[in-house]
Parts: structure tokens; sequence; C-alpha cells
């Protein structure tokens, strides 16, 4: 069973990555609301870290897309994490990002046979787990028998008077 369980995780974790896919696209055809992924030109990801204090992990910036104004792409992006532990959730900030800085845009989509499949895979877990819960059988364990007594106390009782208000 713990085989199942090692195959199951192997399996899960590519699907459950790979939900969604990027589409690469130009900055002037990406709709308003659209969740994107920037590549940004070294002089622009500095001009992020000083103007807004939003470091990006590599080149790259996630985010959804607020408006096109002129020469300016208006990005909704993480910025600080609110609390630490976990279910922490970042605060958001719109920031203006140029045109000329932007390298390349990428569109978030829903792959649906990725999602698909690992909803069936979630479905089939979720049904062996029940006809092993329903299907009856019990298996009963039960622990060693506790060892006899040392020669040396087999005979002795210990008598312990309690006086009862």
């Amino acid at each position: 069973m713990a085989d199942g369980r090692l195959l199951l995780a192997a399996l899960t974790l590519p699907l459950q990555l790979a939900c969604y896919r990027y589409i690469p696209a130009t900055v002037e055809t990406v709709p308003d609301q659209a969740s994107v992924r920037v590549v940004l030109s070294s002089a622009a990801q500095e001009r992020l870290r000083a103007t807004y204090g939003v470091t990006t992990a590599g080149p790259t910036l996630s985010g959804k897309v607020v408006g096109q104004a002129g020469d300016s792409l208006g990005l909704y992006v993480p910025s600080v994490p609110m609390g630490t532990g976990p279910g922490t959730r970042p605060l958001y900030e719109q920031i203006g990002v140029a045109r000329a800085d932007v390298l390349r845009v990428d569109i978030r989509r829903v792959d649906a046979f990725r999602t698909g499949a690992l909803g069936a895979l979630a479905a089939g877990l979720v049904a062996v787990a029940a006809f092993q819960a329903f299907k009856g059988e019990q298996t009963v364990v039960t622990p060693p028998p506790s060892p006899p007594p040392a020669e040396g106390l087999a005979g002795w009782r210990v008598g312990v008077s309690l006086s009862w208000p």
C-alpha cells in the first residue's frame, strides 16, 4: 500500500502543477483582467525595485493586467506578504511598466485536459478510499502479552489504604 501512495504522490504533483499553461501574446493583444507572466528588461526590474519596492524572481513578473494607457501597461502584482505562517496571502499593488521594457508576455490559461486528469485522479482516490472504508474487513491489532513479573516480586503485594470522608 505504501508503494501505491508513493506512486500516487509522484503522479499528482506534476498534474497539479500543470493545470495552467501560458500562451505567448503581444502587449497589444492582451485583454484587461487577464492573468499574465511578463518578462522584463533588467532596467525595468531595477526601476520596479526602486520605485515600488517590488522584487521579481528573475526577469519574470506575474500579475493581472489592469489596463493599458499610451506607452504604459498597468499590472496588479503581489507585493508584500500579510503575516507569516500557513494561509498567508500577499498584499497586491498596482504598478505601471513601459511597453518598451516588456520583452515577452504570456497569458495564463487553464489546461482543460490536465485539470480533468487531476479531477479524475482525485475522484479515483475518493472511490478507492470509500471502497476500503466500506468493504467491511477490519484488521485487529492486539498488543503482545505483558511479560511475567520478576521472580523476586512474584509473591509480593502492596496495599494502599485511602480514607474517604
